[in-house]
């Protein structure tokens, strides 16, 4: 059987492009998206986050002039350990990553990187952009957090994981890799809190921290297209306050 042949996409400048391309194009703005590969409960992909933040990234990159670097599909999922399918680098491995991959586009002219977090357990993330932001003045890091109003999920705010948002969300991108015949429905006693002290797999057996059952494509879709709304609007915008503030101020 042929293998599917890869294609270029021609509004999205990314790995698929040739060195002789990137010259031309010269981008000051990088996107790093940061995915996952973890324990989803019995009804979503072990990699449920990594094709979420694919799907933003692409989407961002055919609206806006950036760099869509290849999305880091492992990070911090240690709170997931205990269950079949989960693989994780520590927090120490992730910091070491993200500020090479900013060095290493600072050294050919970016001076804008978007980081694009698509897993929640990444906490780390947060003090490695503050950390390069006060440390390299010639580059400014972002983290991309876009506002989406008027959510279409119903779920408790303390829905944090394979519940309805996420399954809402890949039953729009990728149909065909969700079971709704599997999705289960939970309210867990503890807050996200609790996974500073033990894995998911021991507060929630099912590994489900939302309502799943409750589901639909439609929700997925009516949240993806607010949501890449939001991040589009956001990017220039940060990056305008961020060079007025700097401006102001000698770091």
């Amino acid at each position: 059987m042929p293998l599917p042949s890869i294609q270029p996409d021609p509004e999205i400048l990314d790995h698929r492009r040739s060195t002789v391309e990137f010259a031309t194009a010269k981008p000051d703005i990088a996107l790093l998206p940061l995915g996952a590969t973890e324990q989803h409960g019995a009804h979503l992909p072990c990699g449920t986050d990594t094709f979420a933040v694919d799907y933003l990234a692409d989407e961002i990159a055919r609206r806006l002039p950036v760099w869509r670097l290849p999305t880091i599909p492992i990070t911090v999922s240690h709170m997931h350990r205990g269950s079949p399918g989960s693989v994780w680098i520590t927090n120490t491995t992730l910091i070491a990553v993200v500020k090479d991959i900013v060095l290493s586009l600072r050294s050919q002219g970016v001076s804008r990187v978007v980081i694009v977090n698509g897993h929640g357990g990444n906490f780390v993330v947060r003090p490695i952009i503050q950390d390069l932001n006060r440390d390299y003045l010639d580059v400014h890091v972002m983290l991309l957090e876009p506002v989406v109003r008027e959510s279409p999920f119903t779920e408790p705010p303390g829905s944090i994981h394979a519940g309805e948002s996420e399954t809402s969300r890949l039953l729009h991108i990728a149909p065909a890799l969700v079971r709704m015949d599997r999705a289960v429905s939970t309210d867990v006693p503890y807050s996200q809190s609790f996974l500073l002290y033990a894995p998911i797999a021991d507060l929630e057996p099912s590994g489900v921290w939302g309502h799943a059952a409750d589901a639909t494509a439609e929700k997925g879709r009516l949240y993806e297209e607010r949501l890449i709304a939001a991040a589009v609007e956001a990017i220039p915008a940060t990056f305008a306050a961020i060079d007025r503030i700097v401006g102001q101020s000698s770091r």
